[in-house]
C-alpha cells in the first residue's frame, strides 16, 4: 500500500511500463517475421495482463485524497453550468452520461493521463487477443501422450483468450465513458488568481491528448457499437473526409492492405495539413527493416509500412489482424455497455474545434480536419459562440 502513497508518481511508473509495452507490441507487428501461433504472442500478453490489472488495482487502492465527486448528467446537474458549457459538453448528443467534478487540475489531470494511457495499455491487449483468435487452437491439436508430464494449455485455448477479450472490451468501455465524463472537469475547476471566464489554454491543451485517443479507439472497431446494424442518422453520421483529388492537402483514411497489395504511392497526407509545423514531424515510418520481396514463414501478413495510418493519433498504420474478428457471444462472458460511435465522435471532435478557434490550440485542429468533422463540428461551434457574445 505504500505506493499509493504518493499515487501521481505510481501512475507514472504505470504509465512508463505502458509505452515500454506499446514499444514492444508495435515492434512485433512490424517485424519482418511476424509471429504464426498463439505460443509466440504468449509471453507479450502475459505482460499485458498484468499491467492491466496493476492499473485496475491503483483505482481500486487510491487513496481517498485522489477521490472524486461523480453525479448524473441530468437537466438539474446541467443548469448549474454556464450556458456555453451546457451546449458544448453536456446537452448534446454523444455526451457522457456522467459528470465528474474534481477539486484541483492537478487531480484532473493525473487521472486523465491514467486513463488514457490505460486506454492504450487495453487497446494493445486487445489487438495482441484479436492477433491469437486468429491462429489455432493449441487445445485442438494437443496430444498428452506426445508430452508426458505437460498440461492441456488451456491459457491459450480460444475460450479463455475470448474470456479475456470481453473483459478488456468492457474495462474499455468503461475507461472511455468516465475519461469523457472528466473533460468538462478540466474547464470548470477553480484555479488560483482565476476566474471562471478567463481563457486559460492549459485547459484544454491537456484534455487533446485524451481526446485525440479516445478519437482513434473509437474509430477501430474495437468498441461496441450501440447502432451496430442499424442505419445511422443523418444528423450523427459519421463524416467521410474529402477525397484526395478534390482535396490534395488533406487526408483520406484508407484501409490497411494485404501482404500482396502495393505500396502506397500517395505523399504523406500530414505534410499539408493545418498549418502548423508540429504535424511535419507526425509521419508514417516508412522503414521496413526488411528485405525486398520478404514473405513471412506462415500466411501472417505482413504490415504495410507505407500505408496510411487510419488515424492522425494512432501510431502506424493498422494491422490486419488488429480488427475483432465476428465471433458468436459468450455464454458466459461479461456484456460490455455500447457506445453510440457517431454521437460520441462528433461529441469529441466539436470539443477539439471548440479548443482550436476558442483557446488558440490549434493542434486540436488535427482531429476534426484530418477525420473530415469540420462540416459538421464548425457550425455548430460556431453559432453556440456567437450566441454567448451576442452576435
Amino acid at each position: 500500500m505504500c505506493l499509493y502513497k504518493n499515487s501521481n508518481a505510481f501512475v507514472i511508473r504505470l504509465i512508463w511500463r505502458a509505452a515500454m509495452l506499446h514499444a514492444r507490441w508495435h515492434e512485433t507487428k512490424q517485424s519482418p517475421n511476424p509471429p504464426t501461433n498463439r505460443m509466440a504472442l504468449q509471453e507479450l500478453l502475459q505482460s499485458a495482463l498484468e499491467l492491466e490489472s496493476d492499473y485496475e488495482a491503483w483505482e481500486a487502492n487510491v487513496t481517498p485524497a485522489w477521490n472524486y465527486h461523480m453525479t448524473p448528467n441530468t437537466p438539474e446537474a446541467r443548469s448549474t453550468y454556464d450556458a456555453k458549457l451546457q451546449k458544448l459538453f453536456l446537452g448534446c448528443p454523444g455526451a457522457p452520461e456522467e459528470i465528474h467534478i474534481y477539486p484541483s487540475l492537478k487531480r484532473v489531470w493525473i487521472w486523465g493521463f491514467y486513463r488514457t494511457s490505460r486506454i492504450l495499455v487495453l487497446r494493445d491487449l486487445l489487438e495482441m487477443l484479436n492477433w491469437m483468435l486468429r491462429f489455432r487452437d493449441p487445445c485442438l491439436s494437443f496430444r498428452p501422450q506426445e508430452a508426458p508430464g505437460q498440461s492441456m494449455p488451456t491459457a491459450l485455448s480460444t475460450a479463455n483468450l475470448r474470456m479475456h477479450h470481453s473483459v478488456a472490451t468492457a474495462r474499455l468501455v468503461e475507461v472511455i465513458e468516465k475519461n469523457c465524463s472528466s473533460i468538462l472537469g478540466s474547464f470548470t475547476v477553480p484555479i488560483d488568481t482565476k476566474s471562471a471566464t478567463d481563457i486559460c489554454g492549459m485547459r484544454g491543451y491537456i484534455c487533446i491528448w485524451p481526446l485525440g485517443t479516445m478519437d482513434s479507439v473509437l474509430s477501430s472497431g474495437l468498441v461496441p457499437d450501440s447502432n451496430a446494424g442499424k442505419q445511422p442518422h443523418s444528423a450523427t453520421h459519421l463524416p467521410t473526409p474529402p477525397p484526395v483529388h478534390s482535396q490534395p492537402h488533406l487526408a483520406t483514411p484508407t484501409s490497411i492492405a494485404s501482404s500482396s497489395s502495393e505500396p502506397s504511392t500517395a505523399l504523406e497526407s500530414y505534410e499539408a495539413a493545418p498549418a502548423f509545423s508540429e504535424l511535419r514531424n507526425i509521419r508514417t515510418k516508412s522503414e521496413s527493416g526488411q528485405s525486398p520481396g520478404a514473405s513471412p514463414p506462415s500466411n501472417t501478413p505482413l504490415l504495410d509500412q507505407n500505408a496510411k495510418k487510419n488515424h492522425i493519433f494512432d501510431p502506424n498504420p493498422a494491422h490486419p489482424y488488429d480488427h475483432p474478428l465476428d465471433l458468436p457471444p459468450l455464454d458466459h462472458g461479461v456484456e460490455p455497455r455500447r457506445i453510440d460511435i457517431a454521437a460520441r465522435r462528433e461529441w469529441i471532435n466539436r470539443l477539439m474545434y471548440y479548443m482550436a478557434t476558442e483557446l488558440g490550440l490549434k493542434k486540436a485542429l488535427w482531429c476534426p480536419v484530418m477525420q473530415g468533422y469540420m462540416p459538421t463540428v464548425k457550425p455548430m461551434v460556431d453559432e453556440i459562440l456567437s450566441q454567448e457574445r451576442g452576435f
